[in-house]
């Protein structure tokens, strides 16, 4: 019968607990008489390091008699005795479906039951398939393996894929996060979503002069200002901020500024002399093109932009190139009229509005000053006979006058 006792033992030696549970060899092993050994007993073979179980009902295998390697490493439900190419099993211990591969128990991809997802260097999986990810704790990223060797994964991620602005402009951030360690992070403003290559991103120069970033340079996660000025232009635009690590990982960061509505306003009303015959009105706008309108007997001298005639075709008049599709532009128009011979002033308007939408419109009065008043007679003397009669004097005069 059994040996008991009321109390554990405590051994702190560097032998087997019981000789059964520790073989030299292979061969020490499988002489081991079969009497002597209880089913499914497990041992640890020095000669190979691996971990055989007892089964008294396993076939006698010429090198490990019926002791067989234990392909389960976390433990788990019974390993199938002499499993076939295929055949699989589920580990408990580990939750993995096994595979018997003919040689060992693997997972679905082919790596090793126990291999671990995480930990440190030294922990780092072994025989495992090309591609498999592990997250190393000591260094804080994940990797591959490549066949030959653990490379790391290199992620650069953006908070936005997009940042839209107003015409008016202003400051708005994002957040760039990465782990890539000592890697410095260049940010690049281009005008085209593009790949840069190394050198170009060292640059780290702004193509789009109206949009700006605190910083070019970084490392790690950051966070990045961006600042734009304000626009005149009718249409948005746009441009591309390039994220990338010296790695060569890279990402995009698209910014949008809206167009400003269309408008039309006046730099001022000239006052002009009475002897002038000529005025010059200017204009800002943004429209596409534009219908001008001349009040009071005036007439349309020239009308230009940057010095160059517009040209005008029914009453419309349309700037080559569409200056207003990207920014403001001063239409500048000379207007002809008369000296002003009267003494009250004279006021002529100018007006300039969208060809579309007419409550787009701004108008400038000239204002032309009263000529002096004037009065005179022809002759200047009458004579008469000293019969007397008649004769007549031409009165020439711009203001009312009276004889006495």
């Amino acid at each position: 019968m059994a040996v008991q006792y009321i109390d554990n033992l405590s051994y702190k030696g560097k032998k087997p607990n019981f000789e059964r549970d520790q073989f030299k060899t292979l061969a020490e092993m499988k002489a081991f008489s079969e009497a002597d050994i209880d089913e499914g007993h497990s041992s640890y073979c020095l000669e190979d390091g691996k971990r055989y179980t007892f089964k008294s009902s396993n076939s006698v295998d010429p090198t490990t008699g019926r002791w067989r390697v234990e392909n389960n490493p976390g433990g788990g439900v019974e390993v199938p005795s002499n499993p076939q190419p295929g055949q699989t099993y589920f580990d408990t211990k580990v939750n993995k479906l096994g595979i018997w591969n003919g040689n060992a128990w693997v997972d679905s991809m082919g790596n090793p039951l126990d291999s671990k997802r995480q930990g440190t260097t030294e922990e780092r999986p072994q025989g495992v398939q090309v591609g498999y990810i592990y997250y190393n704790t000591e260094e804080e990223f994940f990797e591959a393996w490549n066949g030959n060797a653990w490379v790391p994964i290199t992620y650069l991620v953006t908070s936005v894929n997009q940042i839209t602005f107003s015409s008016d402009g202003g400051d708005m951030p994002f957040e760039v996060f990465s782990n890539a360690k000592g890697t410095v992070i260049y940010f690049f403003i281009t005008s085209k979503k593009k790949q840069m290559d190394r050198e170009k991103l060292r640059e780290a120069r702004a193509i789009a002069g109206w949009a700006h970033l605190d910083k070019k340079t970084g490392t790690g996660n950051g966070t990045v200002q961006v600042t734009v000025d304000a626009y005149l232009g009718r249409n948005a635009r746009n441009t591309a901020i390039q994220v990338a690590t010296n790695g060569g990982v890279s990402k995009s960061v698209s910014v949008v500024q809206s167009g400003k509505a269309i408008y039309i306003t006046k730099e001022s009303d000239p006052n002009v002399g009475a002897e002038a015959t000529t005025a010059t009105v200017k204009f800002k706008t943004n429209v596409e093109k534009f219908k001008l309108g001349i009040g009071n007997s005036g007439t349309v001298g020239s009308v230009k932009i940057n010095n160059v005639d517009v040209p005008e075709a029914g009453g419309i008049y349309t700037p080559a190139g569409d200056p207003g599709a990207s920014g403001e532009y001063i239409v500048t128009v000379v207007v002809n009229f008369a000296a002003n011979g009267s003494i009250q002033n004279k006021q002529y308007t100018v007006k300039v509005s969208d060809s579309v939408n007419a409550e787009v419109s701004a108008t400038a009065t000239i204002t032309q000053s009263a000529a002096d008043s004037n009065l005179t007679v022809s002759p200047g003397q009458l004579t008469f006979e000293a019969t007397g009669g008649s004769k007549t004097i031409t009165i020439t005069s711009n203001d009312s006058w009276t004889i006495s």
